[in-house]
């Protein structure tokens, strides 16, 4: 390569960071169309597993009985993104009834063989009454919501008063604190510093969304780092209730 065409792809790559630093908003919304790996690995599900037992152990608390029956049904809405990866009714109690909106399409052929089971995501739930269950079980669904301010309104919609909301999401590391791949092992700190400011989500908290939702309360029960696989982001593990 010559002088000349060096100086050409140094004037080209000079310009294409400009680019993407003035104009972020841009690439925040092609990112929003990359589908995210994490919510279909299975070594992320199986990393959170060991955290359920405590996030379920209030279903306990919620029993509601049915007006044309003595016995006690918990109806639980599941949303996620493929109910065999998340594995939840593993938690649920004997006495619940699961209505499940999933959007792996690759189901559809169980999902029309079981009355229970709706390919599709949160916008689904304008189909369901007001104060249908008595908790909603989301994963992996409100990191890749376009609106999540909306879905958070309809989830809460469709429980009862005192219905539980329980959540298993990843959200963008606070700003501040470094990725794995600015670390001091990295050979080139600070090009790949330069490249993970550009591409990183914008930061924002999806437990503090749902207390500006009119949420009575909100805990997060766990946060979890995988910097081996996913080292730009936390998974956590909470619940709402209305």
């Amino acid at each position: 390569m010559d002088q000349q065409n060096k100086r050409a792809l140094t004037l080209s790559v000079g310009l294409l960071f400009v680019v993407l630093f003035k104009f972020k908003p841009i690439v925040e919304y092609l990112k929003s169309w990359i589908p995210d790996r994490s919510r279909s690995d299975p070594d992320v599900y199986s990393a959170l597993d060991a955290y359920k037992r405590d996030l379920f152990w209030n279903l306990k608390l919620l029993r509601h009985s049915k007006e044309s029956s003595d016995i006690d049904e918990l109806r639980i809405l599941e949303v996620c993104y493929n109910p065999l990866l998340a594995a939840n009714y593993k938690y649920f109690p004997y006495y619940s009834t699961s209505t499940i909106v999933c959007e792996d399409r690759s189901l559809r052929r169980v999902s029309e063989k079981r009355s229970y089971m709706t390919i599709g995501n949160l916008d689904a739930l304008r189909n369901l009454a007001d104060k249908t269950f008595d908790a909603a079980v989301v994963t992996f669904v409100l990191c890749a919501s376009k609106n999540l301010e909306r879905d958070l309104c309809e989830l809460r919609r469709v429980l009862i008063d005192g219905g539980h909301l329980y959540f298993l999401e990843h959200e963008p590391l606070p700003e501040g604190q470094p990725l794995r791949s600015e670390t001091s092992y990295n050979p080139l700190p600070r090009v790949a510093s330069s490249i993970a400011a550009i591409f990183r989500t914008k930061p924002y908290s999806i437990a503090e969304t749902i207390r500006n939702q009119r949420f009575l309360r909100c805990e997060v029960i766990q946060r979890v780092l995988l910097p081996q696989y996913y080292p730009d982001r936390e998974f956590v593990l909470g619940f709402a209730i209305k």
